[in-house]
């Protein structure tokens, strides 16, 4: 593989103070860099240079010996082409002239800071990299495959998925059913999911799916996010995963992309392949997939306005595909689709899990309950764990003497872990079970009298697809998404719903007492009337199925 396509780029430190050494070896590594080499002098550094072509150098400009940093930039830059950033606790007239004609990259003055090294070796590189773009000496891109004829999309296609999942796991569900269900019905198709979802590798794929996983972020503030495990800020891990889509695209030539949800991903992350998709392989396929609801209209049609998102529907994508349907939500018209836009949007209904196994196996794990069962899931637990499982135990403890149930409760992987463990404590003795994480959530909402739960996509698809009586809670966290979605289905009479700021144990007992009373099954009716459109992978299959590639 060339070296401009690995990630992350590489850094060789030159520098003869050892505790200046490892200080900018650690900084360094933190920002999400491989340190390739590092050197005390300058016949150090060309050896670790030549054992390892570093992308950028880090150059002391004053080293022992022979020559000094100036020069052995020099020799580096005619060997390797790299980008230099100088290194100085001086900053002299005569150095900063002979490292200028050399053509530096940068210079950071010691004693630097985090942000300093940060802003100069992201300058440094992206100046590089249009340099040598500008020469002629771009990364080289992996060729698309060629193909003797035109073919049906199905054998041999690329199909690429983007999930930025930065908060919950219904983005990830919801990608991984499409896969599934596009693999099911087209052997020999090759999908490559790049997600940022933390628990990815908990899932088993189908053959012919792989994944890249991209650092993954949790959502702090209404569009605004934070690595969640490494040491960076958010503009450091925006970079990063920026990189990480781009060269991977670059090199797996997708022909189709379905990008989940983010028309831009996180804080653009998707806009520069989304740009080099367009220019450099425009017989790909580029699709928006749209859950039914975003925001509240109103916040939704500002943001893009001011964020220029219909220009990119517009010219960046082909085809934007609504995971709901009309009836139920009108994206188009409630986010003010352009006309350009509105006419190559099609409604495919909402997105099942696809299981054509059936949910039988999983439900027979599930012990018997002699009583009625209730069933309480907060989705992946990023959000409703104080407000619904809280409530829930609170309400189990405070009405012990009336409850006649039996509870599971699903906390999800994401769960903070301070309320995993006062959960745990507090579910002592109650008639109740609390499970972290589950593959599948169908054969414990199948079985359940009643379904407490949050009102996200995927969460909400489930619930229509196997719950017979649901009470919803929904989230509101960050966004009026799931509010909205829930308010839209009690109205049509398939679930009961409650504000989470008007829920209380007391509330809660009510309203859990007179679903288990009342004989009827909304959504068991629901779906036996057809009310219910949940065909959505074979839709997404039948669409994608009639795309012809040359």
């Amino acid at each position: 593989m060339p070296p401009e396509l690995e990630t992350p780029r590489r850094v060789l430190i030159v520098e003869d103070e050892h505790i200046v050494r490892m200080h900018l070896k650690l900084a360094v590594q933190q920002l999400g860099y491989a340190v390739s080499g590092l050197a005390a002098n300058s016949n150090e550094a060309l050896r670790a240079a030549d054992q390892a072509t570093p992308h950028i150098v880090l150059m002391d400009i004053r080293l022992p010996g022979g020559r000094d940093g100036i020069e052995t930039a020099r020799e580096l830059k005619r060997q390797h082409d790299v980008a230099v950033v100088f290194l100085t606790a001086y900053g002299d007239d005569a150095s900063i002239a002979r490292a200028n004609e050399l053509g530096a990259d940068g210079y950071i003055v010691k004693p630097f800071s985090t942000p300093q090294l940060r802003a100069t070796l992201a300058s440094a590189l992206r100046e590089r990299d249009r340099r040598r773009e500008e020469h002629g000496d771009s990364p080289r891109i992996a060729p698309p495959p060629t193909r003797a004829a035109p073919v049906r999309f199905g054998e041999g296609t690329r199909l690429a998925l983007f999930s930025h999942d930065t908060l919950g796991l219904g983005h990830l569900h919801r990608s991984m059913n499409i896969a599934r269900a596009l693999t099911a019905r087209h052997p020999g198709l090759s999908v490559l999911l790049l997600t940022g979802s933390p628990a990815v590798h908990r899932y088993a794929l189908p053959e012919g799916v792989d994944y890249i996983k991209l650092p993954a972020v949790k959502k702090v503030a209404a569009e605004e996010y934070e690595a969640r495990s490494l040491g960076l800020d958010g503009k450091g891990v925006l970079e990063m995963r920026t990189n990480l889509i781009l060269r991977s695209l670059q090199d797996y030539a997708p022909d189709v992309l379905l990008v989940d949800h983010a028309p831009v991903g996180m804080k653009g992350e998707m806009r520069p392949t989304l740009e080099w998709l367009t220019r450099q392989r425009p017989g790909c396929v580029k699709i928006l997939g749209l859950r039914d609801v975003i925001d509240d209209a109103e916040y939704v049609r500002g943001l893009w306005r001011e964020r220029g998102t219909y220009d990119v529907l517009e010219k960046l994508y082909d085809r934007v595909f609504v995971y709901g349907t009309r009836e139920i939500y009108d994206p188009t018209v409630e986010y003010g689709f352009p006309p350009a836009v509105a006419a190559k949007t099609a409604f495919c209904n909402y997105v099942r899990e696809h299981r054509p196994e059936g949910i039988g196996d999983e439900a027979s794990a599930i012990e018997p309950h002699a009583k009625k069962l209730v069933t309480v899931t907060i989705g992946g637990g990023d959000g409703g764990g104080e407000t619904v499982i809280g409530n829930y135990l609170q309400m189990l403890r405070r009405f012990s003497g009336e409850v006649d149930f039996e509870s599971v409760i699903l906390s999800g992987p994401f769960l903070p872990a301070d309320l995993h463990r006062r959960f745990v404590e507090e579910i002592q003795g109650l008639p109740a079970r609390l499970v972290d994480f589950v593959p599948s959530t169908s054969p414990f909402l199948a079985r359940a009298d009643l379904v407490i739960s949050t009102c996200g996509y995927n969460t909400m698809t489930q619930n229509l697809s196997w719950a017979r009586r649901a009470l919803i809670v929904p989230r509101v966290m960050h966004r009026q998404e799931q509010w909205i979605r829930a308010k839209r289905f009690a109205d049509l009479g398939f679930v009961d719903c409650l504000h989470p700021d008007a829920t209380t144990p007391e509330k809660l007992f009510e309203r859990v007492r007179a679903a288990l009373d009342d004989p009827r099954e909304p959504l068991t009716a629901a779906r036996a009337d057809g009310r219910i459109a949940l065909d959505g992978t074979d839709r997404i299959a039948d669409m994608l199925g009639e795309f012809v590639f040359a």
